[in-house]
């Protein structure tokens, strides 16, 4: 299932025929089993979460900062992302609901690298 999820995602994401300088996978240690696929063009960003749960977010991406909401996945689920530089950036839980299915709550930041 989630490859056929994958695969529409990319092909409406891929107008463009470069790399965004934020493209690819992406880790964070807070969450150690899961990594997420980011993909920007222009200035649309998707990011695929892989792992126990499998959900996309989108939003608008605007020097170096994102805000992401929910695409598809079993809450509904808000942050704002800020690229340090092109290798790390952290993303701050903005809101998620419903709450207690939530892996993180409002406020939560989390850092992640890019390994790929």
């Amino acid at each position: 299932m989630k490859r056929y999820l994958l695969f529409p995602m990319f092909f409406l994401l891929s107008f463009s025929a470069h790399a965004g300088q934020y493209d690819g996978a992406w880790v964070s240690p807070t969450l150690p089993n899961e990594y997420f696929v980011v993909r920007s063009v222009g200035n649309t960003i998707a990011v695929i979460r892989l792992g126990d749960i499998y959900e996309i977010f989108l939003g608008p991406l605007n020097n170096g900062s994102a805000q992401v909401e929910t695409f598809t996945g079993p809450v509904n689920f808000k942050a704002n992302i800020n690229f340090i530089n092109e290798q790390e950036a952290t993303l701050e839980v903005t809101d998620c609901s419903p709450l207690d299915q939530c892996d993180f709550s409002p406020s939560t930041i989390l850092s992640f690298d890019k390994f790929f």
